[in-house]
């Protein structure tokens, strides 16, 4: 699944936009913690071996099977449950290694979501100091109209097939709905901030319903007056 998320950073460049980001990946080992199943694995074999006591006896042929299939904790965490062991300075632990604090696993400065963010100057950016940030839709409202423009500019060239692909798809959405210029800029406007599961600043996450981008307006109103020379930057993430 892919979702959008804003991070607001000390500054732009690709290296510290994906280090800040992977403060919140499940894939980065260096903020893997213990999540610790100790107490439930030993729970568990003294309950199963002792069940199997009381329905057979101590001696009998099914304890045995048992104690030699699960011959330690560590077996039993592991074949039971999939468990890894793990030396700790509080003795072996039972449990896997995981980021408490992630909620992707790939992402991407832009991607899926680089029609989010418009600044001030009216242009659509994927990132741009938060001072700068445009709550308005002025500026898809430009770029819309521009699109529309050189759609039906018999004079103008597709730049590459990127854009020829994207060209082909508004103009199957114009056909097919049979839109008018301003029904085309009404339906694509609402991209502003759009569609935003996660917003992260320094130290701190949020999440969002990205069927009400009302909440997302108002915590970045709120991040901007305490970070106004951050950027801010739209990512594609996924997992």
């Amino acid at each position: 699944m892919h979702f959008g998320c804003l991070l607001i950073s000390e500054d732009n460049s690709e290296d510290t936009i994906y280090e800040e980001m992977e403060k919140y990946s499940e894939c980065e080992e260096n903020y893997f913690e213990l999540e610790d199943h100790t107490d439930e694995i030993i729970d568990e074999y003294i309950t199963e071996l002792n069940e199997i006591k009381k329905n057979n006896c101590e001696f009998s042929f099914e304890v045995k099977k048992f104690l030699k299939k699960y011959p330690s904790l560590s077996d039993y965490a592991y074949k039971k449950f999939g468990y890894e062991t793990h030396e700790t300075e509080n003795g072996e632990k039972y449990g896997y290694l995981s980021n408490p604090n992630s909620f992707y696993d790939w992402c991407v400065i832009g991607g899926r979501w680089k029609l989010t963010l418009n600044n001030k100057n009216n242009e659509i950016v994927t990132s741009c100091k938060l001072k700068d940030l445009n709550f308005e839709d002025t500026g898809f409202i430009k770029y819309f109209s521009e699109i529309w423009n050189k759609l039906y500019d018999e004079n103008y060239i597709c730049k590459n097939e990127e854009e020829k692909e994207i060209f082909k798809y508004y103009k199957r959405i114009i056909e097919s709905e049979k839109l008018t210029k301003e029904d085309f800029i009404d339906k694509h406007k609402s991209y502003n901030l759009y569609g935003i599961d996660y917003i992260v600043w320094p130290n701190n996450y949020e999440t969002f319903d990205t069927s009400e981008k009302g909440p997302v307006i108002e915590k970045l109103k709120e991040l901007k007056k305490e970070y106004p020379e951050h950027y801010i930057t739209v990512l594609d993430c996924h997992v």
